[in-house]
């Protein structure tokens, strides 16, 4: 059930689910009216019920925000990360902000229809959409590097940021 709370003379509606006592999905919106902030709060609330948390929130993320979450990870963990890395990356973002990821699903499945394509290619693009490395790096990826059970994955030959050689 959504909360309603009075914010001076607007409604804020808030839906949050807990799993094990963590919270799973969390999401606001601020209204004129109480009804149009109940009748909001139902919605996501039924949809995230029925199809979980995840496919809920990927249905609304832009790939420019995918971009974002990416660039500040690196910048979190690579703090001499090179000017022309961080503005590349934030040229994708910016072209990028209106493209929905679900948007972006349905445009691989209308590929997967094509009559030479033999193989579901909609998880291989779901992947390296999440996993951003290049493509010569994700092709290389054998079954071995897979780790199913500490839910890894081992990427071999990656491009080293200063030199040019490969490391592993």
């Amino acid at each position: 059930m959504p909360s309603i709370q009075k914010r001076g003379d607007k409604f804020l509606a808030q839906v949050r689910i807990k799993q094990g006592g963590v919270v799973i999905f969390s999401e606001s919106k601020v209204f004129e009216k109480e009804v149009m902030a109940k009748t909001w709060g139902d919605r996501p609330e039924a949809k995230v019920k029925k199809e979980g948390p995840a496919k809920h929130a990927a249905s609304k993320i832009t790939v420019g925000e995918l971009v974002d979450r990416h660039l500040a990870a690196q910048i979190k963990y690579r703090p001499l990360l090179g000017r022309s890395t961080i503005h590349n990356h934030q040229k994708i973002a910016d072209a990028f902000r209106k493209v929905k990821v679900s948007d972006l699903t349905k445009e691989f499945a209308r590929r997967n229809q094509h009559h030479q394509t033999s193989i579901d290619m909609i998880p291989i693009y779901s992947f390296a959409l999440a996993c951003p490395r290049r493509l010569g790096e994700l092709g290389k990826m054998g079954w071995k590097d897979i780790d199913t059970k500490r839910r890894t994955i081992l990427l071999r030959q990656v491009k080293h940021p200063k030199k040019k050689e490969y490391h592993d």
